[in-house]
This record gives C-alpha cells, structure tokens and sequence, in this order.
C-alpha cells in the first residue's frame, strides 16, 4: 500500500524507498535486540537467544550491504538476471539501481538506524505503561521490557501465525515469567499492547484514505 501511494511514474523507486525503510528498521531492531541478549548474556549468563539473534544481525546486515552496494552487486547480477519467471531478474536489478541512489546518504541512513533504535524502546515502553495500568503498585523495572521486547520482537517476524498472535502471547509468558508474571497476566499485557498499537495504526489508517495525495 505504501508502494501504490507513493509512487507516480517509477514504481522502482518507491519500491526502493519502502524496501529501504524496512531494511533500516530491522537493521535497528535487530542491534536494540542483540544488546538485550548481551545483557542476558553477560549478567545471567542465558544464552538461548544469543545465536539466533546474532545470526539474524549478520544476515540483515549483509543484505543491507549487498543492497547499497554496487560493487558487491556486480557479482550477482549476472546471476539474478537469469531468473526470467515473471521478470523478476530485471525488475530485481531495476530495483538495486533505484536503492543505489541512497548509498551516498551514509549520515542519513545511519540517523535512520538511531531513529529505529529508539522506535524499538518506545516499544518496549508501551506494554511496560500498560502492565503499570493493570498492575497498580507491582513493582517492576521498565528494564525487564526493555530486554525480553526487542528479542519478542524479533522472534514475531518468523512468519508461524497471522500477525505473529500465538507466537507473541507464548514468548511473554516464558519471558516474564522470569520477573514473577503469572500467564494469564503476560498474555493480558500481549494483546492489550497489540490491541493499542492496532487503533494507533487505524489512525494512519484514515489519514491513508482522506489525506489528498501531492
């Protein structure tokens, strides 16, 4: 959808810019989130989440590289202009054309990526406040939030379930568990924060449908 609002006359570019703003989001979630497991992993000593989420930031980042990089590219294009099915080669290699236009912004990717960072911890800040609403006078840290959200988070991408529900409520309670949360208040917490988000994404929702494109 936001391809087919933004573009006009080159489809390859608006594709870029969304592909470019999704990389640098999970570019930025997946660095929030490898600082949490860090943290496990240096203060508790837990390391389950440690490989996956390592292995995700190298992958990202290589695909990040490989996407702002010309020279890196060369290499595959030959290999990537075989694929005739649908014209995926061509429109594959339109498309890095187009998202090379952003590999001299190096300062204002790397703003993109802090901005991301800091988006990731004001996710994490809002299942905290609703967990203060519900639990008045239970004392707990944001901290907690802040570690076992990104690393929710990143697991959420792996395509299990429709909008990863299931998925999310499952690795709450294992999560916060460990700071004293029975399951049904974890699983409460999950899907009145989910439920929020949702009404905060109608609201660009109807901007999307009324506001006159320019």
């Amino acid at each position: 959808m936001r391809v087919l609002y933004s573009m006009k006359e080159r489809r390859a570019d608006a594709l870029a810019t969304v592909l470019v703003d999704r990389i640098l989001g999970f570019v930025g979630l997946f660095v929030f989130a490898l600082f949490a497991v860090l943290y496990l992993f240096v203060i508790k000593r837990q390391t389950e989440f440690l490989p996956f989420t390592a292995c995700g930031l190298i992958v990202i980042t290589a695909i990040t590289y490989l996407f702002f990089s010309e020279r890196a590219y060369k290499k595959l294009s030959p290999i990537v202009q075989k694929i005739r099915i649908f014209k995926i080669g061509d429109r594959l290699n339109r498309l890095h054309e187009a998202a090379t236009d952003f590999s001299s912004a190096w300062s204002a990717i790397m703003t993109c990526v802090l901005l991301s960072i800091i988006i990731q911890a004001l996710l994490a800040i809002g299942p905290f406040l609703v967990m203060r609403g519900m639990l008045n006078g239970y004392d707990v840290s944001v901290l907690p939030f802040f570690i076992y959200i990104p690393i929710i988070n990143v697991i959420s991408m792996i395509p299990i379930s429709f909008n990863a529900l299931g998925v999310r409520e499952y690795f709450y309670v294992l999560l916060f568990s460990r700071v004293g949360f029975a399951g049904e208040t974890s699983v409460v917490i999950s899907l009145v924060a989910f439920f929020l988000y949702f009404l905060l994404s109608l609201i660009g929702g109807i901007f999307f449908i009324f506001v006159k494109k320019e």
